[in-house]
């Protein structure tokens, strides 16, 4: 499997065909699979972290959410990254200070994935 597409969704019906339906218009060579899982998410947010991944700062999540609360037009955020190999040393980091039109066309945000 080239590509694991995971959709996490709660009370979405209204929207859950044509999300799929985008999925599966995708043209592709590789090959995929689409994984929809029922998260029952009560939040306002999600936050994710992959089960390879730490968060470093204490403080992540507070700075997130409270950046999320002070600017309602913002619906996506992302933050610095430090790559580690397998015995926690450091080789590869990025640090960025973008505004949203950066982060609408530059398509530089990053996922553990």
């Amino acid at each position: 499997m080239t590509c694991s597409i995971f959709m996490p969704t709660y009370n979405y019906e209204k929207y859950i065909k044509l999300a799929i339906k985008s999925i599966l218009s995708q043209e592709t060579r590789y090959n995929w699979e689409l994984l929809i899982n029922d998260d029952c998410s009560t939040g306002k947010y999600i936050a994710i972290l992959e089960s390879d991944d730490i968060w470093i700062n204490e403080f992540k999540l507070e700075k997130q959410i409270y950046f999320l609360e002070k600017n309602e037009y913002y619906g996506l955020i992302s933050s610095d990254f430090i790559r580690i190999d397998e015995n926690y040393i450091e080789f590869d980091s990025v640090s960025h200070d973008f505004d949203k039109i950066y982060a609408l066309f530059s398509n530089n945000l990053v996922h553990s994935t």
